[in-house]
């Protein structure tokens, strides 16, 4: 694992909560699903403006018809992760069914990583910013296009 990496959970400590919600992060947060259940879930912010876009990050491969929308998140380079882990970018989480339509604002995000720092695990690498880049417009997904754009910017702008 990188050593920037395994020294970006420490270095947050040190860092206004603002500083981790931003394009890249990765965080540890409550997910309400349709069914009621509120369970924590590891999400990767796309672009930071509100309404904020995330993807869902997967322990296991889902349906296979979206696989090819999926990126491998290694555990030996993200040591949050238990195991080998996938990004999900084949639409937007608060837009998947099975989730409630009620995503944190920015404001509610910047409070839940103030009031808990450990939410915050790390970042992602370049190297999948730009395969989530390349895949939003060569793979079949569900991201509508002013999605796509807010990413595209976003993600363009954090791996400069």
């Amino acid at each position: 694992m990188s050593q920037n990496n395994r020294l970006l959970p420490k270095l947050f400590e040190l860092l206004p909560a603002e500083c981790a919600c931003s394009t890249g992060s990765i965080l540890y947060l409550e997910t309400h699903f349709s069914n009621g259940v509120i369970k924590n879930k590891y999400l990767a912010l796309m672009d930071g403006k509100d309404p904020p876009i995330f993807f869902f990050i997967n322990s296991k491969k889902e349906r296979k018809k979206w696989n090819e929308c999926e990126i491998t998140l290694p555990s030996d380079v993200y040591s949050f992760l238990h195991h080998d882990s996938y990004l999900d970018y084949h639409t937007e989480a608060s837009s998947l069914d099975y989730v409630d339509d009620c995503f944190p604002s920015m404001a509610e995000i910047t409070v839940a990583l103030a009031n808990d720092k450990n939410r915050f695990k790390g970042r992602l690498r370049r190297e999948e910013a730009i395969q989530i880049l390349q895949g939003i417009d060569s793979n079949r997904n569900d991201l509508e296009p002013p999605v796509k754009h807010r990413i595209r910017e976003a993600l363009s702008e954090y791996i400069k």
